[in-house]
């Protein structure tokens, strides 16, 4: 995600093209983030306690700033997002609590204290969901579609009966494929068979295994599969 500035804006101010050739354009979308989880939290936080609302939005001018700087230094904005992994989400999660953290030992310093401390640790968690979230949003909803589209296919069999051999890596990698890519002729996954007795009668990826791989031909005809696939590998 960038935003791309005029040569004339980039040849003569440096500082301004960095931020822009890089990721921090990511604050651009983390600001309203932490300033909505904040003053969400604050309101909530106002119906049970006489809070100054003033001063507590005032401060959250700081907040976003310390924000912003965690996400920096702990390089979150220098991460391609689009294709993040699981772990990329601890440097995310750390900054968040960095930056929590700073909050309330500034408030140790504040008389009387502009945002209650379970403001800052609510806060911080919404923040830290939200930037998440956005960061995600592509995997969330890819694999919400996906698991939507697959269980609409189990519930009315559309698709061709198919079974795997092995439900190891490679088998775990064949099914998705199968699934996220099978527009043209749609397969419908009944299971995996595998000799792995720790694996039977688990469901992975949302789909069961079955049995062991000496079960195929009960398993085939009484669940009228057409397709057997072998998917192990030595």
């Amino acid at each position: 995600m960038r935003f791309f500035l005029s040569d004339f804006i980039i040849r003569r101010i440096p500082l301004i093209a960095r931020l822009f050739r890089g990721y921090a354009t990511w604050a651009l979308f983390d600001v309203p983030i932490i300033l909505a989880s904040f003053i969400l939290a604050l309101i909530g936080r106002s119906f049970s306690a006489n809070l100054d609302l003033v001063d507590g939005l005032i401060f959250t001018i700081y907040v976003v700033v310390a924000f912003l700087v965690a996400n920096q230094l702990l390089g979150v904005y220098h991460r391609y997002w689009s294709y993040a992994a699981a772990h990329d989400v601890i440097p995310l999660f750390s900054a968040a609590c960095v930056a929590t953290a700073a909050i309330m030992v500034v408030e140790l310093f504040i008389i009387p204290r502009p945002l209650p401390f379970s403001v800052v640790l609510v806060g911080g968690f919404f923040s830290f969901a939200g930037m998440t979230a956005i960061r995600y949003r592509r995997r969330l909803f890819s694999g919400t579609r996906w698991a939507l589209r697959n269980s609409l296919r189990r519930l009315f069999a559309d698709g061709t009966p198919t079974i795997i051999l092995g439900a190891g890596e490679s088998g775990q990698a064949l099914a998705f494929h199968m699934q996220a890519h099978a527009a043209d002729r749609p397969y419908h996954l009944l299971g995996f068979l595998d000799d792995d007795p720790t694996k039977i009668g688990k469901v992975i990826h949302g789909i069961p295994v079955l049995g062991r791989c000496e079960e195929v031909e009960e398993i085939a005809v009484n669940g009228k599969v057409e397709l057997i696939i072998i998917a192990i590998h030595n």
